[in-house]
Parts: C-alpha cells; structure tokens; sequence
C-alpha cells in the first residue's frame, strides 16, 4: 500500500510557500506543481457529491492554481481518479508521498482522500489580515481577518473528520524562530527519515526564498492602537485560543453603519484596483461572462487576470519574510 498523502491546511498568506518548499526538500516528499491543491476539492458538495467533468472544467478554466497546474484531464477517468492521479503526479523517481497546500474547503479532503496525513500551519491572525490589506485583497483589517476565522474553522471540521492523530500543529512564529526542532517534529509526525538540514537548504538550491527570518514576528505592535483594537475586535477571542497573546487594549467593534461603509469602500477599491492590474476588458469579460454564461467569455477575461497575477504573485510572494511591510491603511 502507498503511503499517505500529506495536505498543509491554513489560512492564505500563513507562510505557506515557504513552508511547503522546506518539505519538498525531503527526499520522500514531493509537492505538486505551484504547491496549491483547493481546485480539488473547491465542487465537492459537503455531503460528498461531485462536480461532473464539465462542471469541473467550466470552472477550473478561470482558477488560477489550475490553469498554472498544467494538468489534463481524463475523460475516461472519474473525478476521484482524475484528482489522486494528479496529485500523485507529483511523485517522482526518489520520493514516496505526494503532497500539496489547501487553504479553502480543507474539511472536504477526507471525502476524496481516505488515507491521509494533515500539517495545520497557523500563523498570528493580525499579520495574516495585515498582509491581506497591503496586498491589496481587503481594504481594512477587520474584513481581512475573516480570511484567517474561515480558514481556522476549515480546520477544526476538518480536524473533528479525521482525528487529532492525524493532525499535527505548527505555529508559523515557531517555524521561523527554532525551524530545525519544528521540521524534527514534523518528520517525526509523517514517520519519516528526519532531514531538516537537508529541507533547510531549499534557500540556497532551487529557490529564490531566503531563510526564515524571525525578526519582524512581531510588527503588529508597532502599528497604531486603533488598528490593533479594530482586528483584536473581530478575533480576539481566537487569536487566544491559539496561543497568542493580545495587547491587553480594549478592543473596538465597528457599528453596523462603519461596517457597511468599510464593506463598501473595499468594494468599491477592489474593483479599482482590478481594473488598474487587469484592465477593464479582462474585469468586464470575466465579470459577464459568468453572469451570463458564457464560458469562452468568462475564461477569455480569467486567463488574461491570471497571466497578470502570476507576476503579481512573484513580485509580493516574499513580503512576509523579508520584514518588508508597514502597517496597514486605516479602516475609514
């Protein structure tokens, strides 16, 4: 029998890509290409049900991960054979477990795979939702942090599906700061050869990735109070039960009416901000097309969005480990 899978689940800009070339670097692990996995499990119903291939691929052909993936699917294949073919095509001649990153629906993994082994990687919610709003992908930090509450909630259904067992749980700040003792603990944890020094090099081999860099783990007490009151508002309370400390201010809850106008704004600077990066052909066309279904539309606007965020996406890939950054906009 093949050994298991091993899926990193968390929340977006958690450290992720870092973390998973570190592991691909072992010699019996190989990451799929670009790392990410969610389009597997994106139209799987959570009762279980699946996406036919058509569903699948209407959809696929506008996601971003998919189109870099390169994979080709087989129509004489189920969707089931389809996915575990393309993540084991990750495996080459040396290694023995395919692995991959899920930041979106990770509690549907067990539905597909029935064999597998889980890292929940989670870093300070505060720095996750700072890094979404200098990204640009939310206007203010309380919005943003509701990328970190789902991914943290994806992993607890995830976590009751297939038992504390098959988890183990790494603090970002914990990997920076002692990443030899946390890679010991991981191997350990996936019952393979530890290598840590060997997973470690990945920054002097084939990646453009520095070496952790501990220095700035804790920017958000730099930043003003009322941003750290507005984020410690809206996940305080999870932040602690994760372990981290709060600044011990009194924590801001923004009324309905700020809320809706935040809401807004970051609407409204989100669309400028696509059709800045995007233009206003690719917006539209992927904007209609799906409202109005018309795939060759919608997928014509995705590919032109994607060919330009893949050079996003390598030019801000290393903002959260080089201490690059400042702190976030004001939410009004």
């Amino acid at each position: 029998m093949s050994a298991p899978p091993v899926f990193v689940v968390c929340s977006e800009r958690s450290g992720s890509t870092m973390f998973w070339q570190m592991l691909d670097h072992h010699p019996d692990i190989c990451f799929v290409n670009q790392g990410e996995f969610d389009y597997a499990v994106a139209m799987v119903g959570d009762d279980g049900t699946r996406p036919t291939a058509r569903q699948f691929l209407n959809w696929a052909g506008a996601d971003f991960e998919y189109v870099l993936s390169g994979y080709r699917w087989d129509h004489s294949r189920s969707f089931d054979a389809n996915v575990h073919a393309w993540l084991h095509s990750a495996i080459d001649d040396t290694s023995t477990r395919p692995a991959a990153v899920v930041h979106h629906h990770a509690h549907r993994l067990p539905l597909v795979f029935d064999r597998a082994q889980y890292i929940h990687l989670v870093r300070d919610g505060r720095h996750v939702a700072e890094s979404c709003v200098r990204l640009g992908w939310d206007h203010d930090l309380w919005h943003a942090a509701e990328r970190w509450i789902a991914a943290e909630t994806e992993v607890e259904r995830l976590r009751e599906r297939v038992g504390a067992g098959a988890m183990i749980d790494v603090r970002y700040e914990d990997l920076v700061s002692d990443p030899v003792g946390v890679l010991t603990d991981v191997c350990e944890f996936l019952n393979v050869d530890p290598a840590a020094e060997e997973m470690l090099d990945y920054s002097n081999r084939d990646s453009d990735y520095e070496a952790p860099n501990g220095e700035q783990l804790d920017r958000w007490r730099t930043w003003p109070d009322e941003d750290i009151r507005l984020v410690e508002g809206r996940i305080g309370d999870l932040l602690r039960s994760r372990g981290y400390k709060l600044s011990g201010l009194p924590p801001s809850i923004p009324s309905v009416w700020r809320l809706r106008r935040m809401r807004f704004v970051g609407r409204l600077r989100g669309i400028q901000r696509r059709i800045k990066l995007h233009g206003v052909l690719s917006v539209a066309a992927e904007f209609l097309g799906g409202r109005l279904g018309l795939v060759a539309i919608k997928r014509w606007g995705s590919v032109r969005r994607i060919e330009v965020s893949d050079q996003e996406r390598k030019r801000t890939s290393h903002d959260d480990f080089d201490g690059a950054g400042s702190s976030p906009e004001p939410a009004d």
